[in-house]
């Protein structure tokens, strides 16, 4: 075996063992999570089911009152531009982009 190979394995070898060490702390991070949310999880339902025994069982939703009258929109101010100066297409921009059957 070449003494270069020896090397590069050895690299090789560091670094795919970085890698496990990384990828075990991970999963074990995410075990954590998982049980964290799942104890969250409980404690949602178990407020929410304790919330829904002691709650009024109607209880009065935010009902805004109709406007009154119609909303006033001013009429635009008239345009004095020249109305004759914008360009005509060319027959490359007034095709579509796509081919039809």
């Amino acid at each position: 075996m070449n003494p270069a190979d020896h090397i590069n394995l050895s690299a090789q070898m560091s670094l795919l063992e970085q890698h496990d060490n990384t990828l075990k702390a991970l999963m074990e991070h995410m075990k954590e999570f998982s049980i964290s949310l799942a104890s969250l999880r409980t404690q949602v339902i178990n407020t929410t089911a304790t919330d829904n025994i002691s709650a009024p069982s109607a209880a009065p939703s935010l009902v805004l009152p109709p406007p009154t009258r119609d909303v006033f929109v001013p009429p635009p101010a008239p345009y004095h531009g020249n109305l004759g100066s914008s360009k005509r297409l060319n027959s490359r921009q007034a095709r579509p982009p796509f081919r039809t059957a």
